[in-house]
This record gives structure tokens, C-alpha cells and sequence, in this order.
């Protein structure tokens, strides 16, 4: 017997103080095979050992994460997928590579999970208490479909669909044994001057209403597991605009611009083309989707209290760490329109009970959806 659940580890299972799996696209991938070397407290990530990844200029939220901001030993299983949306069933993207609900099937259920059919030699032992499951998804599906889906109706329809995927693939990953979430919205990739002003408008509005049907089915979900599961929703697309809105403050020269020289990956974080008025780490977004490992950091510091939370101690700067976290999510400034925002669709209170009704419909259980100014966005709760 390989797994004891929650109660100890057996001498032929490798160990870990805290382990994390995480689920996500190109934000989180770190391109980790399950068939490779495998993550252990000497080697948290396991494979590969490269650092970079593509779709920033240097390492991601994960491994700041795993390597600075914690004063634990974590364990990283980072099943994430450049390129995969929720559900391939439904966002035709790239139906080659795994989706969230392919990720579960297809990798963790059977090489990870307790009960998995093949189970791998040397994979960890973890419990629930010591054991944190990370969701990131839903920039895939917004740029692939927000043009064709450009009203609020066939929004709302549409991400209620994909919701449906969303939970069922957590509620698989519950019922294996984890207990504790962080899900994580889709950030601010809407204030890119790479846009015309009219797919800002419908991206704006895309983002809004996905964010909105996200938080919303995320409260759900929590009510209905809140006697042994905890979760939190973290508000990417806040973090990036007090970003981009205080970008001089974090280092950054440009706010809302890219260098195309930039776009499609850089050998070091500070690489410096004749093409480009800045190096590659002065800028806030990397392309038009993506953004700079400098924000990376911040992300890790934001996640890093929200674990903290569920009783796994930050490391690095501990306090700056809480004050930036706190800076952002209890500020009473409002966002501020860059450009041209006045003409943003944001979600109203009409489409936040359509959203209701569409995922009450689909058996996903709701909490009162209700719209929280200055925001222009949907706040789940009291």
C-alpha cells in the first residue's frame, strides 16, 4: 500500500511538508511531465530545470512562489498547459492540448490521485490539511470567443457552460481528497493598447461577465463543502490594473504597450532588442495576453497570503508581502478609466440574474449575485 489517506507517510513514499497541484494554461505552466523526474523536497518541480518559460520574460507565479515566498518545503505537481481552456468540449482552441477537465482525467486521476490506476513510483504522499489545489483558467477561452460571443446574453450562456466543466473537474479533484482552493480570475489583459478601441470594448466586457459567473459559481461551490473545504477566489484582474494603474511604483516604464521583439520569448528577463525603446523587464506586458515576470512576483506575493491563511507560513518578505496583498483588495480607490472606458459594457445587475438563473438551471447552486460599486464588477457575498 502506497497512500495511508491524512494519517501518515509509509517509509516506501517520498514525503513533503506542504504539497501543491496545480491546474492552469501558459500563466502556470512550468511544461511539467508526469513521466519525468519527479517533484521532491530537494527538487520541488521536479522536471524540467530550465526556469524560463515562453510566455513571460523570466519565471512564473509558481516558482516565485515555491522558492521565495513561502518558509516551508513545498512539493509543486504543476499539471498546467500553455494553450488549454476549460473545456475543449467547448472552446474549440487547441484541441490537442489538455484542457482543466483533461488535466484532472487524463494526468491527475490516474498517475496522482490516491486511487489512481497507475500510480507513479516516488510520487509524494500528501493530506489534506498539508495540501493546497491551485485553478487558473479562462484567458484561452475569453480570447478565442469574446468577438463571436459579443453580447451579454451569449456570454452569460455561454460561461455558464463552461462552469459546468469548471466545478465538475473540482468537484473530482474534492472528491479525490483536497480540501483547500485558490482559484484565480482572468486578470486585466483589456487595458493592451495592441487592441482596437472596439475589441477593448468587448474584451472589457468579455472578462467582466466571465469573472462575475466565476465568482459567483466559486461561492457556490464553497457553500456546499464550507463544513471540511476551504477556498479562496483571488482577483487577478485587480491585482494587474493596480499594477498597470501604479506601474512607475513597481519599476515598470511602459504601462499598456509591448515590444513585438519581445512577443514570443526572450533568453533572459532584462534581454534589451535595437528594436525595443525599453529592456524586455520594463515593460508591464510581455504580448498581448501575457505579462512580465515582475508581475509574476507580485502574483506569488498575493497567493503567498492566501496560504498563509490555511496555516503555510510565508517566506521572503512576509509583511511586504501582506501590505501589497492588502493594498489591493481593501483599497477604497476606484479603477480608473485608462482609455476610452466610459464605453465598456459592465456587467449589470439584469445580466448578474440572467448569469443566476443559467447556472441554477444547470444545477450549479447560486448565492445572490450582487454588483459592487466603484468596481463595475461583480462581488460574491456580503
Amino acid at each position: 500500500m502506497r497512500f495511508l489517506f491524512g494519517i501518515l507517510c509509509l517509509a516506501s513514499a517520498v514525503c513533503a511538508k506542504h504539497v501543491i497541484f496545480s491546474f492552469g494554461d501558459s500563466y502556470t505552466s512550468t511544461a511539467f511531465s508526469v513521466f519525468s523526474t519527479l517533484p521532491s523536497e530537494s527538487n520541488p518541480f521536479g522536471n524540467p530545470t530550465f526556469n524560463m518559460t515562453y510566455s513571460t520574460n523570466g519565471i512564473n507565479w509558481i516558482k516565485y512562489l515555491a522558492t521565495e515566498y513561502n518558509s516551508s518545503t513545498y512539493v509543486v505537481y504543476n499539471l498546467a498547459v500553455a494553450g488549454s481552456t476549460i473545456d475543449n468540449n467547448i472552446t474549440n482552441f487547441r484541441p490537442n492540448y489538455r484542457s482543466f477537465v483533461e488535466q484532472v482525467e487524463q494526468t491527475y486521476l490516474p498517475y496522482l490521485s490516491p486511487s489512481g490506476a497507475y500510480v507513479l513510483e516516488g510520487s509524494v504522499t500528501w493530506n489534506p490539511a498539508e495540501t493546497t489545489t491551485t485553478v487558473w483558467f479562462g484567458i484561452n477561452d475569453i480570447v478565442t470567443t469574446y468577438q463571436e460571443y459579443n453580447t451579454a446574453v451569449a456570454r452569460v450562456s455561454l460561461y455558464a457552460r463552461m462552469m459546468q466543466s469548471y466545478w465538475s473537474a473540482v468537484e473530482t479533484l474534492y472528491k479525490s481528497g483536497m480540501k483547500n482552493f485558490i482559484i484565480m480570475t482572468v486578470p486585466a489583459i483589456d487595458y493592451q493598447l495592441a487592441y482596437s478601441d472596439q475589441q477593448l470594448t468587448l474584451l472589457h466586457a468579455a472578462i467582466t461577465d466571465y469573472n462575475a459567473v466565476l465568482k459567483s459559481s466559486a461561492e457556490s461551490f464553497a457553500a456546499m463543502h464550507r463544513d471540511d473545504t476551504k477556498l479562496e477566489v483571488v482577483d487577478m484582474y485587480l491585482a494587474v490594473w493596480y499594477i498597470v494603474d501604479n506601474y512607475k511604483s513597481f519599476g515598470f516604464e511602459v504601462q499598456r504597450a509591448f515590444c513585438e521583439a519581445y512577443a514570443d520569448g526572450v533568453p533572459f528577463p532584462d534581454t534589451w532588442y535595437a528594436d525595443c525603446e525599453y529592456p524586455a523587464d520594463d515593460y508591464v506586458y510581455i504580448n498581448s495576453a501575457h505579462v512580465t515576470t515582475d508581475v509574476h512576483r507580485q502574483f506569488a506575493q498575493i497567493i503567498a497570503t492566501k496560504l498563509e491563511d490555511i496555516g503555510v507560513p510565508i517566506g521572503g518578505d512576509a509583511d511586504k508581502a501582506r501590505e501589497f496583498a492588502s493594498e489591493i483588495f481593501n483599497s477604497s480607490r476606484k479603477i480608473k478609466n485608462l482609455e476610452a472606458a466610459d464605453n465598456f459594457e459592465l456587467f449589470t445587475s439584469a445580466q448578474a440574474t440572467a448569469s443566476t438563473s443559467l447556472l441554477t438551471a444547470m444545477s450549479i447552486p447560486v448565492v445572490t449575485v450582487s454588483l459592487s460599486k466603484p468596481y463595475g464588477m461583480v462581488y460574491i457575498g456580503s
